[in-house]
């Protein structure tokens, strides 16, 4: 296999996957962390979106078990929620 130069990666750092919040986490959540360290571009850390339905899509797993991990990666402190986002005209259960 060659390099070539348009090949991109997920660099994720030794101190996160040591960390207790990491190790704890589960799988499920895990598999979602990836997804979303595979969206940053270098200049969108803040502005990383990710409905439930993109997070079950990639996880392979129900709408439910999706909201699980991304409330998860959260509550261990390896997420910020920056908005909380909801469908038009849906009301917000907060």
């Amino acid at each position: 296999m060659t390099k070539r130069s348009d090949d991109r990666f997920v660099k994720l750092p030794y101190d996160v996957l040591d960390s207790a919040a990491f190790i704890s986490a589960s799988a499920g959540a895990k598999a979602l962390f990836v997804f979303l360290i595979r969206r940053f571009n270098g200049r969108n850390n803040g502005q990383i979106s990710c409905s439930v339905r993109e997070a079950a899509a990639w996880c392979a797993c129900g709408k439910t078990a999706a909201a699980k991990y991304l409330d998860e990666l959260i509550a261990l402190e390896l997420i910020e929620s920056v908005v909380k986002a909801a469908l038009p005209g849906v009301a917000s259960s907060e």
